[in-house]
Parts: C-alpha cells; structure tokens; sequence
C-alpha cells in the first residue's frame, strides 16, 4: 500500500511539473503570438498604404502619359506652323506619393529657313576685247549646317560648296550666275544676277592698234618684195 502511495505522489509531483512547464511555453507562445499579431496588423497597415501610393503613382502616370501625349502633339503642331519662332514647353511631372506638380520650362529653339544672297565681290574687264570676269561671294543664314552649295551659269553647274565664285564671259550679252543652298534637313533656297562684259572704250583702242599694227606689218613686208620679177 505504501509502494502504490508513494508512485502515486511521485506521478502527482511529474504532472505537476508538467503542467508548470506548459503553463510557462503556453504564456511564451501567446506572447510570441500577441507580437506576430500587432508585426501582422503593422504589415497589413504598411500594405494598404503602400497599396494607395501605388495606386496614385500609376494615377499619376497615366495622367502624365496623357499629357505627354498631348504636349509630342502640340509640339510637333507648334514645328510645323511656328518655324521661324523660339517656343517654351511646359512639362508638368507628378512627385512621388505627395502629390506635389513641378513645372520645367525647356526652350526649344526652332532654326528658321536656310536664305542666300549673292553680290559681286569684284568686276575686271581686262582690256580683251570684251572680256569680263567677275568675283561673287554668297552670304547664307539660317538653316542647319552643313550647305550644299552648287552655282550655275545659264544654268550650268560650275563649282560646288563654296560660298565665293569666279567666272569670265567674252559675250556682251546678259548671263545668269545663281547660286543654289540646301542645308542639312534639305530646306533649300537659290539667288542669282545677270551679269554681261561691256564693251568698253578701251576695247575698241586695243582693237584699232591691233589692226593697225597688223596693217603697217602687212605693208611692211609687201613693200620689201622686189616691184618687178627678172625676166
């Protein structure tokens, strides 16, 4: 009877002991599982915000992605039509999650239409019967470089990209010097003059001592022959 009393206790005692040991991991459990909680709550509370974030930034995206549409549409309207002005585009861009707009003015310069113009650099008539050459030098503005340059006579080509040129005419009749200009997007624009070589007083002299030089030569060599052949 003691023997079964005594086993009795001791089972008593171990299940004591158990239960204590229980009780300690169940209250560590329930405190551990109280923070896994409020971490989750926190989490799901940082989830929902940044839910919302995200939902406006992709707001605020398409809402810019509207407005760039519309700002590459008035761009490209404002090129076509204003191509001799210098535009301001205003770019509105969303900042982050407050919301906030910023503006950025950017300046875009459109170049305006390549323009040429020709005037003589320098006239000669150099005492040859009508002969005249003549210097000119195009003056070119606007445009995007590099120019083609091409000048024509009569509507010849005769010399490609320079901007100075020289020709002779031995025609007193009116001749056409032009100058044609393309810049690099191939905008182009032309200019030319009618030139002509004048007769001149001094070419009417030269041609008299000529003539008269080859008279007095003629007669020179004519009177050396004897006047009579021997028989």
């Amino acid at each position: 009877m003691d023997v079964r009393l005594a086993a009795l206790s001791a089972l008593v005692v171990v299940l004591v002991i158990i239960a204590g040991a229980l009780g300690v991991m169940y209250s560590s459990l329930a405190s551990k599982y109280a923070s896994l909680k409020s971490s989750y709550n926190s989490v799901s509370s940082s989830y929902s915000s940044l839910k919302g974030q995200y939902e406006s930034l992709n707001s605020s995206y398409a809402s810019l992605e509207g407005e760039y549409e519309t700002l590459s549409s008035a761009y490209s309207t404002l090129y076509s039509e204003y191509k001799n002005q210098q535009v301001d585009v205003v770019l509105a861009a969303a900042m982050s999650h407050w919301n906030d707009i910023a503006y950025a003015s950017v300046p875009i310069t459109v170049n305006p239409g390549v323009s040429v113009s020709v005037l003589p650099v320098s006239v000669g008539n150099y005492l040859v019967l009508s002969r005249a050459c003549y210097t000119l030098r195009a003056t070119i503005s606007g445009g995007t470089p590099p120019y083609n340059i091409t000048w024509y006579v009569d509507g010849t080509p005769q010399a490609y990209n320079t901007t100075v040129f020289r020709t002779c005419f031995f025609n007193t009749r009116a001749n056409l010097i032009s100058v044609s200009v393309s810049d690099r997007y191939g905008r182009s624009a032309s200019a030319g003059l009618y030139v002509r070589a004048s007769l001149n007083l001094a070419d009417i002299i030269i041609a008299g001592v000529i003539i008269l030089i080859v008279f007095l030569v003629f007669k020179a060599v004519t009177s050396w022959y004897p006047r009579y052949l021997p028989y």
